[in-house]
């Protein structure tokens, strides 16, 4: 047993590679925020963070780690005009502060709202406001000045793009994506004659220095068109500055390099980033990344291939764009691009060579469930991340390493290695022992010492490293061993060893097998009674046909969901990211 208790902590020690150090931690763990999809610092010289919520309130508190929730206040509340619809892509989803908002007081958002056209549900709306002269912390809602709107041509609520932001270049910068609908179904992305699939760029201060814009849907005189926009004087949209896009989530300026960087979410096959640049193609919807995703889409002119793309073979489907780390705290990671994955959780940094346009990236971490549905920089550029949920926190991204220190404790002895090597070009996220000594091994990995394993492996004193079948083809969060010696897998993937195994997996000591049809989203969790019953939660509404709403039980033959006695409701309204049964036998 004592060579047991030494592999499993050996193997969280080895197991991340140059940036094992980097880690995450709760920035401001005594406050939460309800679907926050957008964190900004302060551009005066308070040290104060804005959450937009995405219901349609923007919140604002101290840069301080004790601050409670007393110290939250409302910065702005839009929530009557705002079309928002709990797990849509519509709502409040961008904030941008003016350059001169010392002097000027005015931000701008951008929202969804009810169209008036018949059919179409959603209008896109961007507006000024105004903060109170008297109150820093408290904006005027009455102070609403529309500066550009459009009625979407489709009737999907998805595909809204969401991010704003002011360029080096004193402009405003908006994201729009596709207008949703598997596909781009209205081709939209290569129409520069509307602003779909887009990135757009407009001149909010009307001061005569660029042509005045000329919205069809809204010439209300409110801003003016950047002279060198590609379709000034042209065919296609003025205010489009960049296209082709799907649906670019976010975006960032790096003000050193003097790029744009976006993150693209991707169809069905590959995540993408761009450096976003006047007048480029981004070739969406033939292109997914740089493959043909629809050959029937016609493209005039040169596309714009991403820097870099990920597939989705290892349940990374959502890509959610960072920053160019400008800070001092992780010495590593300066001058690299961080994004993450709302999805999976896992979070990169990547090098890009602009000299050869080759780039690497490089796993920090993975999320304990977090989902990253933005991230954001305080005024030292220190990178941090929102989790998304109804109380969802926001994380600081740190160097572990200088922050923690490694002990050996008193009657343990020392660190020793696994005979046979390590797991060292991925992530371990469960480990579970069985009495004959074999030591199970879950994660995102390839390999288990000089063996071949994908995402799951064994390790015994006497054998060192096997694998069992091929694996799986997502990550392993969850590893649970019932008394036959049966070893249950739970996680993000969709086979196990060539058989379809959605989320979970049954090993019989030599062969894999699925429990039904498995859940119909990620499992995080697992944990086993006396019994033998396997309970598992995570992020999921059913199996099968059958709500389960985040957690369920398997009792070895089928699959039952866990209701509330005294209320009748099935489940838990929200993710469930641990387990554990206490003595009584209460989960």
């Amino acid at each position: 047993m004592k060579s047991i208790f030494f592999a499993f902590f050996t193997t969280l020690f080895f197991i991340g590679g140059a940036n094992a150090q980097i880690t995450y931690e709760a920035a401001f763990p005594n406050i939460g925020f309800v679907y926050p999809v957008e964190l900004q610092a302060s551009v005066d010289d308070s040290d104060r963070f804005f959450v937009v919520e995405q219901p349609g309130r923007i919140k604002v508190f101290p840069n301080n780690t004790e601050v409670n929730p007393t110290e939250v206040d409302v910065f702005l509340n839009i929530t009557d005009r705002v079309l928002y619809s709990n797990g849509q892509e519509i709502g409040l989803l961008g904030l941008a502060f003016h350059p001169d908002y010392d002097n000027n007081g005015y931000f701008y958002v951008y929202y969804t709202t009810d169209s008036p056209v018949a059919g179409i549900s959603v209008r896109m709306v961007l507006s000024r406001f105004s903060v109170s002269p008297e109150n820093p912390d408290l904006a005027d809602p009455n102070s609403e000045l529309v500066i550009f709107q459009f009625d979407k041509n489709q009737n999907n609520s998805n595909h809204n793009g969401g991010k704003i932001d002011f360029g080096p270049d004193g402009y405003l910068y908006i994201s729009f994506g596709d207008g949703g609908g598997g596909n781009d179904p209205q081709q939209n992305a290569q129409n520069i004659e509307n602003v779909f699939g887009s990135i757009c760029r407009i001149d909010v201060d009307v001061d005569g220095s660029n042509p005045i814009e000329s919205n069809p849907l809204l010439p209300n005189g409110n801003y003016e068109i950047p002279s060198d926009n590609p379709f000034v004087g042209v065919a296609g949209l003025d205010e489009i500055f960049a296209y082709g896009l799907r649906n670019t989530w976010k975006f960032s300026f790096d003000v050193p390099s003097g790029t744009i960087w976006g993150a693209d979410v991707g169809q069905n096959a590959f995540e993408e980033i761009n450096l976003i640049q006047n007048g480029n193609n981004y070739g969406w919807s033939r292109f997914e990344a740089n493959s043909v995703a629809n050959g029937n889409v016609t493209i005039d002119g040169e596309v714009e291939f991403p820097i870099h793309f990920y597939d989705r073979s290892q349940g990374d489907i959502s890509i959610t764009g960072g920053f160019i780390y400008r800070g001092t705290d992780m010495a590593n990671l300066v001058s690299k691009y961080i994004f993450g994955d709302y999805v999976s959780g896992r979070v990169w940094s990547l090098e890009y060579n602009p000299a050869d346009g080759s780039s690497e990236s490089n796993l920090l971490f993975q999320t304990n469930g977090q989902f990253i549905s933005t991230f954001g920089i305080d005024k030292n550029n220190e990178i941090y991340f929102c989790d998304y949920g109804n109380n969802a926190q926001i994380y600081r991204i740190t160097d572990g390493e200088t922050n923690q220190e490694a002990i050996v404790v008193d009657g343990f002895g020392q660190w020793l290695g696994l005979e046979g090597g390590d797991i060292n070009n991925g992530e371990v996220f469960a480990v579970k022992s069985n009495s004959n000594g074999d030591v199970y091994h879950g994660g995102n990995f390839s390999q288990a010492g000089a063996v071949n394993a994908n995402n799951i492996a064994v390790w015994n004193e006497s054998t060192g490293w096997n694998s069992l079948g091929s694996g799986t083809n997502g990550t392993v969060n969850a590893i649970e061993v019932v008394s036959n010696g049966n070893v249950y897998i739970g996680g993000n993937f969709s086979q196990v060893d060539g058989i379809d195994a959605n989320n979970i997996a049954l090993w019989d000591g030599s062969s894999w097998n699925a429990l039904g049809t498995g859940t119909n989203g990620p499992v995080l969790a697992m944990e086993i009674d006396q019994n033998d019953n396997v309970y598992v939660a995570g992020i999921f509404e059913t199996i099968g046909n059958m709500t389960t709403r985040n957690i369920a039980s398997w009792n070895g033959n089928e699959w039952s969901a866990l209701m509330d006695a005294s209320t009748s409701q099935v489940g838990t309204n929200n993710e469930i990211r641990s387990l554990h049964i206490a003595d009584d036998g209460i989960l």
